[in-house]
Formats: C-alpha cells, sequence, structure tokens
C-alpha cells in the first residue's frame, strides 16, 4: 500500500466525478427522454423568459462543452491504463 500515495489523487478525482455526476446523469436520461417537449414549451414563453432560458442554455454549453472535452482526455488517460478492461497494469 506504500507505492498507491501517489495513485490517490487520481483515485479521489474519480470517486468525485462518480458522487458528483451520478444524479445529473439520472436527470439527464429523464429529461433527454422528453427533449422533443423543450421545443414546444419554448415557443410559449414571453421573450423576456426566452431570454432567461437563453442565457442558462449558452452558460450550461459552454461549462458542457468544457467538460465534455475533460472527461473525453480522462476516459483516454484510463483507457491508456490497461485496467478498464479487466486487464493488468504495464
Amino acid at each position: 500500500m506504500e507505492h498507491m500515495k501517489d495513485i490517490f489523487p487520481h483515485l479521489w478525482l474519480l470517486n468525485s466525478l462518480t458522487n458528483s455526476l451520478l444524479e445529473p446523469n439520472e436527470l439527464t436520461r429523464e429529461l433527454l427522454d422528453g427533449a422533443e417537449d423543450l421545443r414546444v414549451r419554448l415557443a410559449g414563453l414571453e421573450p423576456d423568459e426566452l431570454d432567461y432560458v437563453r442565457n442558462d442554455i449558452r452558460a450550461a454549453w459552454a461549462y458542457l462543452t468544457e467538460t465534455e472535452e475533460l472527461l473525453r482526455r480522462l476516459e483516454d488517460s484510463l483507457r491508456e491504463t490497461g485496467l478498464t478492461e479487466g486487464g493488468e497494469a504495464p
């Protein structure tokens, strides 16, 4: 276990991601199932309401774009360990 001290920051990150994304992932699945309803609901908004939603969507888009890139890079890094498919570490 003495050699694991350098691995702990990686494990903490992975555990943090798992814990923090569990609920948002479930909510995302639910909302994506009804995604076609969003356009109908947006069409019924007043201009000031639509501006409010537009600002939230733009902020979320920027955040998700950055997060997607970071998660993709992390996924690649994890895949490169050889351990994601039940393999042995190099």
